[in-house]
Formats: C-alpha cells, sequence, structure tokens
C-alpha cells in the first residue's frame, strides 16, 4: 500500500488510531498517530470546531488564525520546519496531519542536557544555526514567524533520529505575499508589553 505521506487523496480520521497526547495549545490538541492500514506514525493536531467557536467571542481573530497555520505550514518545505502532510475534517474537528518528532521539546531537551553536562558553546551554535537556517527559508517564501512574541524553545522540536530542531507552531505567522490571511499586525506577551520603557543612562568610559 502507498504512503499516506505521498498520496494525493486526503485520508479521513476513521482511519487513524489515536494514542497518547503530545502536547496543547490555545486551540488545540496533538496526538500521536497510527495509520490503520499502514502503521505509519504522524502526529495529529486536532482543533475542536466547537471549542474555536466559543473562543471567537474573546478572540475573534481565531479562525485567521487556524487558516494561517494551515496555509503555512501547506508552503513550507524544509529540514527544520515541522512537515505537514494532509487536513481533512470530520463534524465535530479539524485535523493536521503532521510528521511525528520524537524526542520532545527543545526546552525539555536543554533542560536535561543542562542537568547532565550542561548546554555547551557548541550544542547551543547547533541549535542556532538550525533556528536561523528555517528563518531564513521563510523570509524567502515571505513568512514571517511571531519570533518576538513566540518563537521559544516550547515551540521547537528536537528530532531524535538527527538532533536537529523543527520549528512548530505557526498559528499567527504572516503571509507578506497575501496580507488578507493574516490576523492582527501586532502581538506579544502581554506582561511583558505593560512593562514600563527603560528611562535608565549612565556614562560608559572612554
Amino acid at each position: 500500500m502507498a504512503s499516506v505521506k505521498d498520496s494525493k487523496t486526503k485520508p479521513s480520521a476513521s482511519e487513524f488510531t489515536l494514542g497518547r497526547e503530545l502536547g496543547q495549545g490555545n486551540f488545540s490538541r496533538v496526538f500521536l498517530a497510527t495509520h490503520n492500514a499502514t502503521k505509519e506514525v504522524f502526529a495529529v493536531k486536532l482543533i475542536e470546531k466547537a471549542r474555536i467557536m466559543r473562543m471567537k467571542i474573546r478572540h475573534p481573530n481565531i479562525f485567521n488564525e487556524v487558516n494561517m497555520e494551515k496555509t503555512v505550514l501547506n508552503m513550507l518545505r524544509h529540514p527544520n520546519i515541522v512537515r505537514m502532510y494532509h487536513t481533512f475534517q470530520d463534524a465535530a474537528n479539524l485535523y493536521f496531519l503532521m510528521e511525528y518528532v520524537s524526542n520532545g521539546e527543545l526546552w525539555d531537551v536543554l533542560q536535561l542536557q543542562g542537568k547532565q553536562v550542561g548546554c555547551t558553546e557548541g550544542l547551543a551554535r547547533f541549535y542556532a544555526a538550525d533556528i536561523v537556517n528555517a528563518l531564513e527559508y521563510m523570509a524567502s517564501r515571505h513568512i514571517v514567524h511571531r519570533f518576538a512574541s513566540d518563537l521559544k524553545p516550547e515551540n521547537m522540536i528536537v528530532a531524535k533520529e538527527d538532533g536537529h530542531v523543527r520549528i512548530v507552531d505557526f498559528g499567527t505567522a504572516k503571509n507578506l505575499s497575501d496580507i488578507s490571511l493574516n490576523g492582527p499586525n501586532f502581538v506579544g506577551t502581554p506582561g511583558l508589553l505593560q512593562l514600563p520603557p527603560h528611562i535608565h543612562t549612565f556614562d560608559i568610559d572612554p
């Protein structure tokens, strides 16, 4: 049987068995999923339709965010960006069928390494190079990630197979080539944005 990854036909939710929960976001949950026929393993992002309808009252741009993430992930093909293979839906949920990266969040990997041997300069350079490569590629495709507000270790995954970083979570990325898909142009962490400006000055000796 042909791989689900390469199929031109969209699969359906009934073709998969969901396993353990891998993570969750503001309006979605991610599960390990196995295709019943091919036994291929994926990560499936599940978005409950009823939940986003409820959230729309206090988060009016949520439809734009969901649509933007779908659009951006369909556009991007890069070794440091998580791959999306298909999107589909049923009466209750939207599904993003994605590459399963097995080693967990970069944050968790750094915490573990810090306890064992520390994060060396070489390792920091290695991860930074992956992130910069992904951002340069995104810029070439006219995609801007919400770098200042939410590109953080919790939104990156480290692959067990090769140790390289994959960026995930593109809900409020900006498509500069199609502004009609974009949500609000101002994003950030409220607690940080509310801090007063820095007004202290001091002289530096020559």
